[in-house]
């Protein structure tokens, strides 16, 4: 086998905390390690790039639960059954980024739009309670009003 190498080292080599590497094991997204006479964990440089995969996976928003699934599906020497996996989980991701794309772009043009309208409101007296600056929001239902509606 190769050299062992410490929490911290295989840490430090994944851009991870020993922490984060923990919790991984904790997980089950990484194997229990072997622990030394001292109690401490010995890592492979197999485990850095399982903790590299998982970091990538992570940075493109791919789930725990998720990462878990494909690397169950990993057999010893080939890619073949975890690649359509992945490319699967990738095209669920896509949906969910294009789906939040629609929601922020439609909350973008309402900032805009009441940005372009704020000056053109009255101004209001807060002694009365409210604020003109949004506009009429008297004309907005209740959470209350929502309540009732459904029952």
């Amino acid at each position: 086998m190769g050299n062992k190498l410490s929490i911290g080292k295989v840490a430090k080599a994944a851009g991870l905390s020993p922490k984060a590497v923990r919790y991984y094991e904790e997980r089950g997204l990484l194997a229990p390690r072997p622990r030394t006479e001292g109690g401490f964990r010995e890592y492979e440089e197999a485990d850095v790039k399982r903790l590299l995969f998982i970091r990538r996976a992570k940075e493109l928003g791919i789930s725990l639960r998720q990462i878990s699934d494909l690397l169950s599906c990993w057999p010893d020497t080939s890619c073949a059954m975890t690649r359509p996996a992945l490319k699967k989980v990738m095209r669920e991701r896509l949906g969910e980024l294009d789906a939040q794309i629609e929601l922020l772009s439609n909350l973008r043009s309402q900032l805009k739009s009441e940005l372009a309208d704020i000056d053109r409101r009255p101004l209001s007296d807060h002694s009365q309670g409210f604020c003109s600056c949004l506009g009429d929001v008297s004309q907005m239902i209740s959470i209350q009003e929502i309540g009732k509606r459904k029952r």
